[in-house]
């Protein structure tokens, strides 16, 4: 196929959340799903069958000779090696294919196999959770309008970008040499919320509460300010104010009650000082003695 036209016809390997809404959303517009490559093909045929795939197999020798765009969508761990599985599957046409893989962290590198057949490839990461019993048609609808990660070569960007407004979402840059910072962002805005929401619940069950359900709206309304005006900004609490006397008695009562969570406590408060202090509305007695407690190992 000739590289300034637009693939249509693709192959996913790795039957996932990711990948399977991605191709989903993109079956949507336009594309051909024609081979599906899996290491559990029972478990996928229904997938298969709602977006009218007609090859499903767990061998990469199985990958449909119309492919145009190929997405790997394994875990981390083993996109290299199933780069270097299909370069080595003696496919003819991988000259032809455009590569990509969808991990946030591991950079377009592990796809070199496949560049070195002759594919273009990259990497485009969905910013989105993915978590477990989502249904498909809901995790589709979560996507719309969403940022996608992209790192890899300047003649692959155009591509990219076209790709992305295909799945109705918005195109971020992002450094090969800082993926892993870019990661760990993504970590912070989509796993530590949920753990600390986690916290919310070990204390609402200490509490006998049923449930986390009075906390809901100081939860939405601090994440919301934040988001439209900065954390610095919206900051509330014990710390913003340098109330040393509460968060001694918040440090007795988690000791106490649920030392699991002390430590949890103490090192976001440490950095919610650091955000205080931006403000510049706490002395440095203030300062110094939050420092102190907050610093102090249980």
């Amino acid at each position: 196929m000739p590289r300034n036209l637009k693939p249509r016809s693709l192959t996913l390997v790795g039957a996932g959340k990711v990948g399977t809404a991605l191709s989903a959303l993109l079956q949507g517009r336009g594309y051909r799903i024609i081979s599906l490559i899996t290491r559990n093909p029972s478990r996928a045929r229904s997938f298969a069958r709602f977006v009218e795939c007609p090859t499903v197999s767990k061998s990469i020798s199985d990958v449909s000779p119309g492919t145009d765009l190929l997405i790997i969508a394994v875990p981390d761990e083993e996109i290299s090696g199933v780069a270097s599985q299909i370069a080595r599957s003696g496919l003819s046409f991988l000259d032809r294919v455009t590569a990509f893989h969808v991990s946030g962290s591991i950079t377009s590198d592990a796809l070199s196999p496949l560049a070195a057949c002759g594919a273009r490839t990259f990497s485009l990461h969905p910013i989105q959770t993915f978590a477990a019993g989502t249904r498909l048609r809901d995790q589709m609808a979560g996507m719309k309008g969403i940022w996608y990660g992209f790192e890899g070569e300047k003649n692959t960007r155009p591509f990219a970008r076209s790709l992305v407004r295909d799945l109705g979402g918005r195109f971020l840059m992002v450094p090969k040499e800082q993926k892993n910072l870019y990661h760990v962002a993504c970590v912070f805005a989509s796993n530590y919320p949920v753990a600390l929401i986690g916290a919310v619940e070990a204390l609402a069950a200490r509490l006998r509460m049923n449930g986390t359900g009075a906390f809901r709206p100081l939860i939405e309304t601090a994440i919301r300010q934040a988001m439209d005006r900065g954390a610095a900004g919206v900051l509330t609490g014990p710390v913003s104010r340098g109330s040393s006397t509460i968060v001694r008695q918040h440090l007795d009562a988690l000791g106490r009650e649920v030392p699991a969570l002390s430590e949890l406590y103490s090192a976001l408060g440490i950095f919610a000082l650091k955000l205080a202090e931006q403000r510049g509305n706490l002395s440095g007695d203030q300062i110094k003695e939050l420092k102190s407690l907050l610093s102090k190992r249980p």
